[in-house]
């Protein structure tokens, strides 16, 4: 963490800390304290409570939350990097032990208003 390093190194020039004072060691143990209780409230704050009410979710619900998390992905994507690795429109599907594979939403490779005869052919199958 080269804020650490940056605070002793003004403490040093403010010669509130001595130039041959050794502080590797207390600076790493500052950075284990700090990687463990920012973890610690990442857990805390957003982890732990989503897997414990994620249980309860109802398929659409978790189907929901599954499209929301790959939507949020998708824009953090395309903000962040050029390379877009996930981006275009979502399909969602859910397997239940009760209903198999079950499509909840799913995109056409074309589209349904250019090709109704499509749509006529399977209300007919």
């Amino acid at each position: 963490m080269r804020c650490l390093s940056s605070f002793t190194d003004a403490l040093r020039a403010a010669q509130i800390l001595p130039q041959q004072a050794n502080v590797d060691a207390h600076a790493a143990a500052a950075r284990q304290s700090y990687r463990q209780s920012s973890g610690n409230y990442l857990l805390g704050s957003h982890s732990t409570p989503l897997k414990q009410v994620i249980g309860l979710f109802s398929v659409p619900e978790l189907a929901e939350l599954a499209e929301t998390l790959v939507s949020i992905e998708s824009l953090k994507e395309r903000v962040t990097t050029p390379s877009e690795s996930v981006s275009g429109p979502i399909d969602v599907a859910a397997i239940s032990k009760s209903d198999g594979f079950v499509w909840i939403k799913r995109k056409h490779y074309f589209d349904s208003r250019l090709n109704p005869r499509f749509f006529q052919r399977k209300k007919l199958v």
